[in-house]
């Protein structure tokens, strides 16, 4: 066979050799010869070029020549025919010496294979490139239509009058324009690694061809299926229609997902542009602006944050928030909630058009999410000023989850208690600033403000806090007496107490405000107020542990939340 100028990839070349056909090879995808002719292999004659398909016919002379060869050919294409299972160790051999092999059904005759890859490197005459070309104007013309992919399949079925099929990567229907034996055909294709495959089982006859991302990443995201019960099907004017149907089904995917990004690009600017807006201001140019973006300052609007429960290392903590963030707008497609969304301080914030009750229902978080993710969600939103407060909302949330022994994994406003409602009435700002000028002259003396924390952590039981410092119960008796005479105040009066737990707590809160993820500087501890104390009673003069306070910094134990 002479060579010609219409070379064709070799895994184009699949489908003509019937349907059943494996392919076996070393997993480089790089390697895909394009071949220009084709014949059967005889070890007596020179090593051809690698554009020369090899066809090699099962015997004993055969695969021991193929064996004694392998290390003196370059890698090269390879059609098997009439071979056996059971003679597969030179296939193996084959693939690790980085040879391409297609393992063709039984039956299959050499002259067929030769006569078919000559067709398909043959020039195609004029008559033929109008024809496709007619066809391919045709097709593309649904891309024109509100439902293009649908229409695509439309178009496919009247021209190969065969039922056509999107099918996902998990073998589920997207689009179609009929039934087929679904199941048994996925069996068939999701075995191969090939970019079409003849399809023959049950009764059904036709032609899969494999669909890729409409991003830069061009994963394979399913299958094109073209099928009916005709056993001369396809013909070559079907195979050339499953094809040019697949390609324009790419070529809308990525249309779609261009505009998708350009749309979430709006969104996420018209969000970041409310953040910026502080609550005494409005914008009516912005609200109406959110109501062309379906998003309603007139029915329930809430900020929802997420962030990973452990911030890492910054490359695993972002690739955590990002997976977080496809979870939950997957989630909320599925329940068709209009919402913006952006990156924001070491996690992902939402603006989300539903209820407080409706956003808790969508989340359904089960308990591998409940261990990598806290969930803050903000007060009910009724102008553009406020969505900068419910976004503060969500985060004091998720500091106050965060403060915990055990802590929740989600939290809404509605839960907070009254110390934390207090912090977000007044701002954290704003509270972090007046615990600041409070304590203030204790801020520098660590070894007694750190003393006040742990007397708080343990319930104020002196014994239990001096031993978690590792020091004697007086020595912490003589700092508290130091917090007494530097602030001017008597830790017997409850005014005291819930003066100093607050600013206390303030302190905390007003350190993760900084920066999530952000180092502590010295003289900044941690909030541990969670923590267990043994039940005891405090031999320092003041209110026992188990009287209230009035205040309490955790949130009450009788939400509603899911842990």
């Amino acid at each position: 066979m002479e060579l010609n100028d219409s070379p064709v990839k070799f895994t184009d070349l699949l489908p003509v050799f019937g349907p059943g056909v494996r392919l076996i090879h070393d997993g480089r995808p790089c390697f895909d010869p394009e071949i220009l002719t084709s014949r059967q292999w005889n070890p007596n004659e020179p090593f051809p070029e690698s554009s020369c398909l090899l066809i090699l016919d099962h015997g004993a002379e055969a695969s021991s020549a193929l064996r004694d060869s392998l290390s003196d050919m370059a890698p090269h294409a390879w059609v098997l025919i009439n071979w056996p299972e059971d003679d597969v160790e030179p296939l193996t051999r084959l693939g690790e010496s980085g040879h391409l092999v297609a393992i063709a059904p039984a039956g299959t005759d050499a002259v067929d294979i030769i006569v078919h890859v000559d067709r398909a490197t043959r020039p195609a005459s004029e008559s033929e490139l109008r024809r496709l070309t007619s066809m391919q104007r045709r097709f593309s013309q649904s891309l024109t239509t509100e439902t293009p992919i649908q229409s695509i399949l439309d178009r496919l079925h009247k021209t190969t009058q065969a039922v056509a099929v999107i099918v996902n990567l998990h073998g589920r229907a997207l689009e179609n324009t009929g039934t087929v034996p679904l199941s048994l055909i996925f069996e068939q294709i999701r075995q191969t690694t090939a970019p079409s495959q003849m399809i023959a089982i049950d009764g059904w006859h036709g032609l899969a061809v494999r669909l890729h991302a409409g991003d830069d990443s061009m994963q394979p995201t399913g299958w094109l299926v073209n099928a009916t019960r005709r056993t001369d099907f396809p013909s070559a004017d079907s195979l050339a229609a499953a094809h040019i149907a697949a390609t324009l089904i790419e070529t809308s995917l990525r249309m779609t997902s261009q505009a998708r990004s350009q749309e979430t690009a709006i969104r996420t600017s018209l969000f970041e542009q409310a953040l910026s807006f502080r609550p005494e201001l409005e914008s009516p140019e912005l609200a109406s602006k959110f109501a062309a973006a379906d998003i309603s300052l007139s029915h329930p609007l809430r900020v929802l944050v997420a962030t990973p429960v452990n911030l890492r290392a910054h490359g695993s903590s972002r690739d955590t928030i990002r997976e977080l963030h496809a979870d939950l707008i997957e989630s909320l497609s599925e329940f068709d909630i209009p919402f913006f969304s952006t990156f924001r301080d070491e996690g992902i914030a939402f603006l989300i058009q539903a209820e407080g009750d409706s956003i808790r229902r969508f989340l359904r978080i089960p308990q591998e999410d409940a261990e990598r993710a806290l969930y803050g969600i903000g007060r009910n939103v009724n102008n553009i000023g406020e969505v900068a407060a419910s976004y503060a909302d969500a985060w004091l949330a998720i500091r106050a989850l965060r403060s915990q022994a055990r802590p929740k994994s989600q939290m809404a406003i509605e839960q907070f208690d009254f110390a934390t409602r207090l912090f977000a009435s007044i701002g954290i700002e704003k509270m972090t600033e007046l615990a600041q000028d409070f304590l203030s002259p204790l801020i520098e003396r660590e070894p007694v403000l750190l003393g006040l924390r742990r007397y708080f952590e343990h319930k104020q039981n002196t014994k239990a806090a001096a031993a978690s410092l590792g020091i004697h119960h007086n020595s912490l008796r003589y700092r508290l007496s130091k917090v007494e005479e530097i602030l001017q105040l008597d830790l017997n009066e409850p005014t005291a107490i819930a003066s100093l737990h607050l600013a206390l707590t303030a302190l905390d809160l007003g350190v993760s405000e900084e920066a999530p993820g952000r180092s502590r500087r010295r003289g900044d501890h941690q909030n541990t107020t969670g923590r267990r104390a043994p039940e005891r009673r405090s031999s320092f003069p003041g209110p026992r542990p188990d009287e209230p306070f009035g205040v309490s910094f955790h949130p009450s134990s009788t939400g509603d939340y899911p842990s």
